[in-house]
């Protein structure tokens, strides 16, 4: 059972609605800057400084100032405008040298199109047993790092696409790489500049021969289990006004930006009727996904997904009884495409309650009485799909006061090809087999939150906090405080610097 959240701008912090996107576009296209050569690949609205928030009041007006970034495809230079909504003009123009806007979903599915289209390419898919090109499919990784580029195309803005063909419509593409091709869009042109054949892994069996399906109608799922539900007959524990949310003494302000996604605004905790300020904002800033293989196929790779797509644009709409599961309430967000028109996102952000095992427990054993506290969490959820992976971003809130975050990562590995008969001896560490002549590259997924703590006000500092040993001679010292040798104590030191606070 779901809940939907109301679309109204009622708060200097909602996120940007359909109304508005189309209002920014209007007075873009009135711009004597804006000519049919741009492009519109973000639209956020512009946060009040914390001083400003501090003085405003329910029911007060507020100005509602978007920041865009613009692509001018001919000119290949990027711009940052600032748009006020209330004034209907563009307030700010700045022209942003050497700077290239994110890949939105526009630009991939018209990459794909074109590099599948492309002779070059296709001459060399054919080379790994293609006959039809129906089922095959082509991401275009961004390409961030100039000297794994072929010469006299670095200055350009490029994608490059990597590929994979299915058997059929329903077929998992990804089981089947065509390992070594590598086609290089010109993404301000969708022109396909240059195909980079490495060569085939092995000419006798070009493609992975096993197949890979996970759509439930093609393969067996378990059902050895026996069917759970989540009911709270009497309805949930939370209140919502618009995008604000009450849990539980919480207070918080649900958010949204394309580049971000899921943001949540001006955390407050009632410690005994005392309305304490915790965090001002928190959202996922970047990710960073280095890869380890030395394979030329793929030593390139280090995806940096938040910002290199800008991850908002890749959430999925969930689903009820699946992504969530109980008593929820989504909120639908609203971004713009490439012309300026409005893209949906329905049920892009949810909130339920879980059930989350012992809060707090105590056995009397003398009197024979034991005590039990159950712990219940909030939970504010989106999941965004970058080409083969599934991001699972989680914000949890308890009752005693903590606040986590989870990122699960799922879907299906990058992955390459190696000739028949590779083992698990055969790969010096650099990726695992994991299925015949497919290999997973070792690679890790580092994510940056940004946290900006407010916590009774905004003079906060951080400590590091680590034991020390009391004293390591404490047996031979006759003075000493410590005469048995196993006290110790908390050492704290203050990270005045983002550089001290490295770890």
């Amino acid at each position: 059972m779901s809940q939907m959240a109301t679309p109204e701008v009622e708060h200097p912090l909602d996120p940007l609605t359909e109304e508005e996107i189309r209002t920014t576009t209007e007075i873009l296209k009135q711009n004597d800057n804006v000519t049919q050569e741009f492009g519109f690949y973000s639209y956020q609205p512009i946060e009040p400084s914390k001083e400003e928030m501090e003085e405003w009041s329910e029911d007060d007006p507020f100005e509602r100032n978007i920041g865009v970034v613009l692509r001018n495809f001919t000119e290949r230079e990027t711009y940052e405008a600032v748009v006020s909504l209330d004034s209907r003009e563009v307030e700010s123009w700045e022209h942003l040298q050497d700077a290239i806007p994110h890949i939105p979903g526009m630009d991939v599915r018209e990459a794909e199109r074109a590099i599948i289209e492309d002779e070059r390419f296709r001459e060399a898919a054919k080379k790994r047993g293609v006959e039809s090109f129906d089922n095959v499919i082509v991401d275009p990784w961004p390409v961030n790092a100039s000297e794994f580029v072929p010469d006299d195309i670095e200055d350009l803005r490029l994608a490059r696409g990597l590929s994979w063909v299915g058997r059929d419509k329903k077929d998992n593409a990804y089981s089947r790489p065509l390992e070594g091709i590598h086609a290089f869009i010109d993404l301000d042109e969708m022109e396909v500049v240059e195909v980079v054949d490495n060569g085939v892994i092995d000419e006798n069996n070009p493609l992975p021969p096993e197949r890979a399906d996970f759509r439930s109608d093609r393969v067996e799922t378990r059902d050895d289990r026996e069917h759970l539900d989540v009911v709270q007959p009497e309805g949930v524990s939370w209140e919502v006004d618009g995008h604000k949310v009450e849990w539980q003494k919480w207070s918080l302000r649900v958010g949204w930006t394309d580049r971000e996604g899921l943001v949540i605004h001006d955390i407050t905790y009632d410690d005994d009727g005392e309305e304490r300020k915790i965090l001002d904002r928190m959202a996922a800033s970047a990710m960073a996904v280095p890869y380890g293989d030395v394979d030329p196929n793929h030593n390139w790779k280090n995806a940096l997904d938040i910002g290199e797509f800008n991850v908002g644009r890749m959430v999925n709409s969930l689903d009820e009884g699946c992504d969530c599961l109980g008593e929820m309430h989504y909120f639908d967000v609203v971004t713009n495409d490439r012309n300026g028109e409005v893209i949906e996102f329905p049920n892009a952000i949810c909130m339920h309650e879980e059930d989350d095992g012992l809060l707090w427990k105590h056995t009397e054993v003398r009197k024979g009485n034991t005590e039990v506290r159950r712990r219940r969490r909030l939970v504010l959820s989106q999941i965004a799909t970058v080409y083969n992976y599934d991001y699972a971003f989680y914000y949890y809130f308890y009752q005693d006061g903590r606040i986590e975050t989870e990122v699960r990562l799922t879907g299906i590995d990058s992955n390459g090809v190696v000739p028949e008969g590779t083992g698990a001896d055969d790969t010096d560490g650099f990726y695992e087999v994991a299925a015949p002549q497919i290999k997973t590259a070792l690679h890790q997924h580092h994510f940056n939150f940004r946290l900006d703590f407010d916590i009774d006000g905004t003079q906060n500092s951080v400590y590091e906090v680590h034991n020390e040993p009391a004293d390591a001679m404490a047996w031979t010292h006759e003075e000493s405080e410590n005469p048995s040798g196993q006290g110790w104590y908390m050492e704290e030191t203050l990270l005045e610097t983002e550089q001290q606070a490295r770890m």
